[in-house]
């Protein structure tokens, strides 16, 4: 028998993001929208992340809701603990649970091979600061609620 994702309680972090791709650089950014969106077709509930786009967060939470799950909005920034902790207890809070942290929310600083002095130390601790220790974080604050259901995961994509 196939695992259903009925009733599951997800939070996406960059849940806001959208799809975008540009064939000028050869970039992709944006998988946000669309993982919040698979996740409610499959029938779960889903707290999208974001930091600074309300609007879009709001137009992302309104094609949840289309699937019939419910969608919550959780502002916060994943280069900073106090979010990170904050996220995880909102969520918990208002979907009475969490099943899944999809932990989608990245930052690089571009720049070329030949340019290397281009990205400062400020861009170093943030890349870190968000790809790896807001995974920590969040994790860590969710550990009690995945401890009381084993059947949740984390998935990591930086």
């Amino acid at each position: 028998m196939p695992y259903s994702l009925k009733g599951r309680n997800v939070l996406v972090t960059g849940g806001s993001r959208q799809w975008q791709t540009n064939a000028n650089i050869a970039t992709i950014s944006g998988l946000g929208e669309l993982i919040c969106l698979k996740f409610a077709a499959e029938g779960c509930n889903v707290a999208v992340n974001y930091n600074t786009s309300e609007d879009r967060a709001k137009e992302v939470a309104g094609k949840v809701e289309g699937f019939g799950g419910k969608a919550v909005l959780v502002k916060g920034d994943m280069g900073i603990e106090a979010d990170c902790i904050s996220v995880v207890q909102t969520t918990i809070s208002a979907l009475s649970g969490l099943d899944i942290i999809i932990s989608n929310a990245g930052y690089t600083r571009f720049s070329r091979f030949s340019d290397l002095g281009a990205p400062t130390a400020q861009d170093w601790d943030l890349c870190h600061a968000i790809n790896v220790k807001a995974q920590f974080f969040l994790v860590r604050e969710a550990a009690p609620t995945f401890r009381e259901n084993p059947e949740g995961g984390v998935f990591v994509i930086t």
